[in-house]
């Protein structure tokens, strides 16, 4: 007869069989994702579609178009207040990284 000593030893053993196997599962899953990443991307490379940059990049970008506008805008001696009202929203879209460094690329500007 079985004791519950060894009866739950037995249960032990199963559990770690049963961990090893989802482990192996998870290992498993991790690569097959990681290859379908890559092929996502090398699709994307060579589909001609654009890899999408991250929020903060895009915001940036989206930004700087909105000042082009503005310092063109300026430098023809008018005012657009929507063209202003749009690069005030993209303004506040901005990391507060990027924010900080814009500013310090304005100090210096207005420093020299």
């Amino acid at each position: 007869p079985m004791t519950p000593r060894s009866q739950a030893q037995n249960e032990l053993e199963e559990m770690k069989r049963q961990l090893e196997a989802m482990k192996a599962a998870q290992e498993a899953l991790m690569r097959e994702k990681e290859a379908l990443r890559n092929e996502n991307m090398n699709l994307k490379v060579t589909g001609g579609v654009e890899v999408e940059e991250d929020e903060d990049e895009k915001a940036l970008q989206h930004f700087l178009g909105k000042l082009r506008g503005v310092l063109t805008m300026r430098s023809e001696g008018r005012f657009d207040q929507k063209l202003f009202d749009e690069y005030n929203g993209a303004l506040v879209q901005l990391a507060d990284e990027q924010l900080q460094e814009l500013y310090g690329s304005f100090m210096q500007i207005y420093v020299e």
